[in-house]
């Protein structure tokens, strides 16, 4: 994970409203974070003072952080201090405002989180239920209006990067009681050195219940840490029971060029062939980057007196190989040098492009010259 630098630290604390005396900064759930019963949810950190090799213990705390709610990492089962600790949000915590308090189990070193939301999607009979008692989403359902809530779908496997462009998922529900008019989703994604970029989406009208998905994508040019927020109807042109619950934030992480990097893993030759006879050249070639390689085409020549080969290499997943060889036939004595291509003409778009040779060498001996 890309260590936070710290312009987006310093913009994650004003942003969260978390105080800089902290050991440790708490970045998700944010201030506009909110969760739902059931959801499977990261718990992210910056270590901060934190050793790496420590224990950390996380905790969900009243939004007062006076009472301890519910052990995320149970008793005697601490989390390694990754940065990172996904969580299932129980059913039986009571929907309402939160935090979480992470703290170093050798130390007195922690930090929590900013104040958070908690719903609840479950079912809950309005006639019989006091309405002091319902939570306040749903206290507010009474009045027949609408209701929307947005919240970040991440795709299944969300890694984004700075080669490919990265998909976006965000739902957008209607918690209420009235279909919803149609209108604006504004999302924002910021991170170091003043970056900002904002999208403007149109929504159509939701029925009660209902729910949209929205897609979208987004190149990323630099990596490191990015935070995204995400405001459905921002112009509250929408009148909805519940006006508080239309913005989430999250933070992650963007990884640097994610590309194939061919090399000529190796050439092997015997060092000497009789005149006349064909000397057999072979190797391997080797993907030790982060992605596919497409099919590509290997060269091989040999001089003084120019011989040149090709053959092409097959799509190679990260960390494969395949092989390959030559014959070369000679009628002059003397040593001949030669050289491997991988990709010769620059058509794979790789990490590194200065690794795609390997020289040779062999020397023909004996016999009456032909040529």
């Amino acid at each position: 994970m890309a260590r936070i630098i710290p312009i987006f630290i310093a913009g994650m604390l004003a942003f969260t409203g978390i105080a800089s005396a902290q050991n440790c900064l708490v970045l998700e759930p944010g201030g506009m974070t909110t969760w739902t019963h059931g959801q499977n949810v990261v718990i992210r950190w910056d270590p901060g003072s934190i050793p790496a090799d420590h224990l950390v213990k996380i905790r969900l705390r009243n939004e007062t952080n006076t009472e301890v709610i519910c052990a995320i990492t149970p008793q005697g089962q601490h989390a390694p201090n990754t940065g990172t600790f996904p969580w299932k949000v129980p059913d039986t915590i009571a929907p309402g405002q939160y935090i979480v308090r992470v703290n170093d189990t050798q130390s007195d070193a922690m930090c929590n989180s900013a104040v958070f939301r908690i719903h609840s999607l479950q079912p809950i009979n309005l006639q019989n239920a006091p309405p002091g008692n319902l939570p306040g989403t749903l206290a507010n359902r009474i009045t027949k209006k609408p209701d929307l809530w947005a919240y970040f779908n991440h795709p299944q496997g969300f890694t984004p990067n700075t080669t490919n462009n990265t998909v976006f998922r965000v739902g957008v529900k209607n918690l209420g009681k009235e279909g919803s008019s149609p209108c604006a989703f504004v999302y924002t994604i910021s991170g170091a050195n003043g970056f900002s970029k904002s999208i403007r989406i149109s929504v159509p009208r939701i029925k009660a219940g209902g729910m949209e998905l929205l897609t979208f994508q987004f190149k990323f040019s630099d990596g490191g840490a990015y935070n995204f927020m995400g405001t459905i109807d921002p112009g509250s042109t929408v009148d909805e029971s519940d006006e508080t619950n239309n913005t989430f934030a999250t933070t992650f992480d963007v990884a640097d060029d994610i590309k194939p990097d061919l090399i000529v893993k190796e050439v092997l030759t015997t060092y000497t062939c009789r005149l006349g006879s064909t000397q057999s050249v072979w190797g391997k070639v080797k993907n030790i980057g982060k992605s596919t390689s497409p099919p590509v085409t290997l060269h091989i020549k040999c001089s003084p007196k120019e011989k040149t080969r090709t053959k092409t290499i097959p799509s190679l997943r990260p960390g494969h190989e395949a092989s390959f060889s030559f014959g070369f036939e000679y009628h002059t004595l003397g040593t001949k040098r030669g050289i491997v291509w991988i990709d010769k003409d620059n058509l794979v778009d790789e990490i590194n492009e200065e690794n795609n040779a390997r020289t040779f060498s062999f020397k023909v001996i004996t016999g009456t010259i032909l040529d």
